[in-house]
């Protein structure tokens, strides 16, 4: 079963790390002032969302889509609000599925800056 996110959702698009590459092919897409972070080849936009939503919560870079992103919805990376049959997960399953989210985030974190 493919997983399909509900139209003009954006939930689970957060504020994730963009490689330097995908950044700079895209920077004239974002606002003129976005705060970034950078950790190793990765930029990390300070927001709580992705800077790549429009206002209506589409991605702006769907077709050039971060890996992240394109894994969102499978096994390896559930989606925490809808299960792959289109029904909304229970708020226990929601919080595991971040915490579990969360943890592979922090993963990455300490592998970008060299701690792993």
């Amino acid at each position: 079963m493919v997983f399909k996110c509900k139209k003009n959702c954006g939930d689970c698009c957060g504020a994730i790390p963009i490689h330097k590459k995908l950044w700079e092919k895209h920077r004239h897409l974002l606002p003129p002032k976005v705060f970034v972070t950078v950790i190793g080849d990765y930029i990390f936009p300070d927001s709580t969302m992705c800077v790549y939503l429009d206002e209506n919560k589409n991605c702006m870079i769907y077709k050039d889509r971060p890996g992240v992103c394109r894994t969102f919805g499978s096994k390896e990376l559930p989606c925490p609000f809808l299960k792959p049959s289109g029904k909304l997960r229970s708020i226990a399953s929601k919080k595991k599925i971040m915490r579990l989210q969360d943890d592979k985030l922090d993963d990455f974190l300490n592998m970008a800056r060299g701690y792993k």
